[in-house]
């Protein structure tokens, strides 16, 4: 049998000063799962890369969490990794339904058996139960000149 090798949850803050939303479990984060010296994540721009460990552009490290030891060889790692790209696409990616952390708890199960904490896609999940003010505010944030000024709403006087 082969030898089994530890696995890592790699977590990321996506926003500054998210201390406080991530003390009561509702950090807004990024997730990769960290195994034979490799970290998978799943973003949108590229579906599921493999990259070295901590190095995720656009977010700050800010724990690893270990998830149990693997009992799969590296070709089928590789081999799950490859699978899962079928599911895990660039133009199927959504920040809210489908994100990194839904691929993290996908991949983990299958290789170590059990899913990621809930508390790391909780913020998403609360997301998804109000689609129509969860577009809305990512519209927010990803097109700040949209938001009106106070001044905008007066009568001139």
């Amino acid at each position: 049998p082969y030898q089994g090798r530890d696995v890592y949850l790699n977590v990321y803050d996506l926003i500054r000063n998210n201390d406080l939303l991530y003390d009561i479990g509702l950090g807004i984060l990024h997730s990769g799962v960290v195994v034979d010296g490799k970290e998978y994540s799943y973003g949108l721009g590229g579906g599921i890369v493999g990259s070295r460990p901590g190095n995720i552009v656009g977010a700050v490290f800010r724990e690893s969490l270990f998830m149990g030891r693997t009992y799969l060889s590296p070709q089928q790692i590789r081999d799950v990794v490859h699978n899962l790209k079928a599911s895990f696409t660039d133009s199927n990616y959504d920040m809210i339904t489908h994100n990194c952390n839904d691929f993290s708890d996908a991949f983990c199960k299958i290789i170590v058996g059990k899913g990621i904490p809930p508390f790391i896609n909780r913020c998403a999940s609360i997301a998804s139960r109000f689609p129509a003010l969860t577009s809305r505010v990512i519209n927010l944030v990803n097109n700040p000149q949209a938001v009106e000024s106070p001044q905008s709403h007066s009568s001139g006087k």
